[in-house]
């Protein structure tokens, strides 16, 4: 046994110095009716644990009291030879103390001796209330959706928490979830400690790596945010080796759970539904996190773990889906590729923007907006946020459809709408009845193809879009469109659209084509610039039958370096002083590639709108509006320019400027002859019989000298003329 050992009565065991008081000591020796008055936390439960009161003299301290089941004859001779769990769980907790504290503060152990046996034995601790345990906290957030902030905040605290705890030189060896407290002081303020410090093992030093590993092997977290929680712990990546050590640690643990059975088969059968009834959620597939931040849910689980759990049916039926498609699809694009740019259009509510409604800064957005008239809105509704929000942003449509812009809706699902139908009904209901007087179109889902939009199952977008068809049905000119896919995978879109019930057609396809990780908008993709994934997209619309041919861009932009959390490439957490690459761009990058997406868009004639994502937002908007006062970008500018000099305007041909370069010709509606130029292949000079008045930079300066060549940033020709004769598009 342990030396330092002190006797209160029939009692032996040890105080902590700041309870060792004559009234403590005096209760420790009458530890019996002391015991008696106290109340047990669970009746019944296996684990007996009490809750008293300690009266310290001065003040009560509330308690919980640990009691240790009865030992063997055997067991009572290993605690005097290798020491008692007990006073284990009391060395760690002192240990612990001056770090935090990182677990509840020791108050006694006690042990009681008949003969060679322990009769008894309990552990006092002081009582943290109100608390619950990571497990039960993990538990019933993951029941409904969570928000991103909540969950960061809480492991944050539990990774301060196990730091401390191996800086000290403390290993716990039995750090399960259920064995970590937390305390909410706050939405985002926590404080976590450590319970059941029984097989702890001390260091005079701190930890090594695979001492820590070991801790961490034990914790049941989905695969992203468990990889959050140790970049906490590091405060930066953690090595190859750590991974490799709680891989080893967490297979070693599996092993020892699934052979308990046979070990303790008493136990196990008595307990088997209780411990079946704390697992994280009642399927991993229906946890659903948001991240207000960024406006898009958190992947929580890990690549590896996300294919464990996709369907493999929806293998078959995107590939089955292809393979019909592709005969249809192959003429279409090779038709439409070939006749890229060569048609006459009138530059009319093409460009879009989207915009987030918020009672707190609506308003300031709104005068951002009315600086560019008339544009073509798109609104998202977040089926999770509730009537509040549906009822707010049907409001902020209605204003915007009396200011003259055009207002369509975007429908956002979570996983709990998925799961029961009726939720998504009656967001679907909630919007086409608040909205029929103004709103132009609706859009059926968001991110389908991506599971952290809550869709695990190609069918189960079937049910979305029936539903909201049907409640569409009521207001027979509003529009429809879908799938709403995400990035270069329009496979994956011609699947989703072949599930649709026979009876409904979209109006048109929406899908939410990024330039993915590529770089520039002519950067390509599985050998397919934008403009060619633009006809593909288009081609793809027309062979599945299933919706009109229509194209509509309804999410797009670039992420902005040095966004930190707020960008969507670094959501949800980034560890201090990491920074990320590509496809993060600076802000005048993002000008100059907007300006091109935008602009081969509409002259290609192969997309009908695009609608920006977004107009503010810190990560990826026109308007940084963490900026006080909000700060307009490059790009903001570069838009409203866009606007004054081409809305309106009718393309008129692409002037020949050789490979690796546009140079768009416009007849303004004052007649005067424009044409907007940019190079992606280094820089490109201008035809000699090219005539123009001046060449501004898409802000408006004068641009000097005044013959300039063509380079990445786009050029305004004001003026233009071919030879002697106007430009008249012939």
């Amino acid at each position: 046994m342990n030396g330092g050992l002190q006797r209160f009565g029939p009692w032996i065991g040890q105080i902590s110095p700041s309870f060792d008081t004559p009234v403590v000591r005096r209760r420790l020796e009458q530890f019996d009716e002391w015991l008696s008055k106290a109340r047990q936390r669970r009746p019944g439960h296996a684990e007996r644990i009490f809750l008293a009161d300690l009266d310290i003299g001065d003040r009560t301290v509330p308690v919980v009291i640990r009691v240790g089941a009865p030992v063997s004859a055997l067991v009572s001779w290993a605690a005097q030879a290798f020491g008692l769990s007990e006073a284990r769980a009391f060395a760690a907790a002192m240990r612990l103390m001056p770090y935090g504290p990182a677990a509840p503060e020791p108050v006694a152990w006690l042990i009681r001796w008949e003969g060679s046996r322990i009769a008894a034995r309990f552990l006092i601790s002081r009582r943290i209330d109100p608390s619950t345990s990571l497990r039960d906290a993990l538990d019933e957030a993951f029941r409904r959706p969570c928000d991103c902030d909540f969950v960061l905040a809480m492991l944050s605290a539990v990774s301060r928490t196990i730091r401390a705890m191996h800086d000290a030189g403390v290993q716990h060896r039995d750090l399960g979830n259920q064995n970590i407290l937390l305390q909410q002081a706050a939405p985002d303020d926590w404080r976590a400690v450590v319970i059941d410090l029984g097989r702890a093992r001390l260091f005079d030093r701190p930890l090594r790596i695979g001492e820590r590993a070991a801790d961490f092997g034990r914790l049941d977290l989905p695969g992203e945010l468990f990889r959050i929680l140790c970049e906490m712990y590091f405060a930066s990546r953690p090595t190859k080796s750590f991974y490799r050590a709680v891989r080893i640690a967490h297979s070693l643990y599996q092993i020892r759970a699934r052979t308990r059975w046979l070990r303790h088969p008493i136990s196990h059968w008595r307990n088997r539904k209780k411990e079946a009834a704390h697992r994280l959620a009642p399927d991993p597939r229906d946890i659903w996190i948001w991240d207000e931040k960024t406006a898009q849910p958190v992947a929580a689980w890990s690549r590896r773990e996300r294919m464990r759990w996709y369907p493999h049916s929806n293998f078959v039926a995107i590939g089955t889906t292809a393979i019909r498609l592709f005969p249809a699809a192959a003429k279409a694009f090779s038709d439409l590729a070939s006749r890229a740019f060569g048609s006459r259009r009138r530059m009319e509510s093409i460009w879009g923007i989207a915009v987030e409604p918020r009672p707190e800064s609506w308003e300031e957005e709104r005068q951002w907006l009315q600086q560019m008239p008339g544009l073509p809105v798109l609104i998202r509704v977040y089926r999770h946020k509730g009537q509040d929000h549906w009822r707010f942003v049907c409001e902020a449509g209605r204003r915007l459809a009396q200011d003259g812009f055009s207002v369509s809706y975007s429908l956002c699902q979570d996983r709990a709408a998925v799961r029961d139908p009726a939720l998504w009904r009656e967001m679907c209901d909630f919007v086409v009845d608040r909205s029929a007087e103004f709103a132009e179109a609706l859009e059926i889902g968001h991110a389908i193809n991506r599971v952290k939009w809550g869709l695990w199952h190609i069918r189960e977008y079937a049910q979305l879009a029936a539903a909201a068809a049907l409640s569409a049905r009521r207001v027979p000119r509003l529009a429809l469109m879908g799938p709403a896919c995400i990035d270069f995978e329009f496979h994956q879109a011609a699947a989703f659209l072949k599930v649709l019930p026979e009876e409904l057609r979209l109006d048109a396809f929406s899908h939410h084509l990024y330039v993915d990780r590529r770089g520039s908008p002519e950067t390509r993709q599985l050998g397919f610039s934008t403009v060619e994934k633009f006809a593909l997209a288009r081609a793809v619309a027309a062979a599945s039958g299933r919706c009109g041919e229509r194209v509509v861009v309804s999410e797009v932009n670039w992420p902005l370096a040095d966004a930190g959390e707020y960008s969507p490439v670094g959501c949800p957490y980034l560890y201090p002083g990491q920074s990320l690459g590509r496809p993060a761009v600076d802000e005048n990058t993002y000008a100059r590639y907007m300006l091109r997406y935008l602009l081969q868009a509409a002259c290609s004639g192969l997309v009908d709108r695009v609608y920006w994502w977004r107009l503010v937002a810190r990560g990826y908007g026109l308007v940084d509006d963490l900026s006080n006062p909000w700060r307009p970008r490059p790009a903001y500018f570069a838009w409203r320019r866009l606007l004054e000099m081409l809305e309106g305007a009718e393309f008129v041909r692409n002037i020949e400027v050789g490979k690796g370069a546009y140079l768009h010709q416009f007849r303004r509606r004052d007649g005067e002859c424009v044409a907007v130029g940019y190079s992606w292949e280094g820089p490109r000079p201008l035809p000699a019989s090219l005539h123009f008045r001046r060449a501004e930079l898409w802000d408006g300066k004068l641009l000097e000298p005044s013959r300039p060549s063509l380079g990445e940033d786009p050029i305004y020709l004001r003026g233009v003329s071919m030879g002697s004769d106007a430009v008249d598009g012939g």
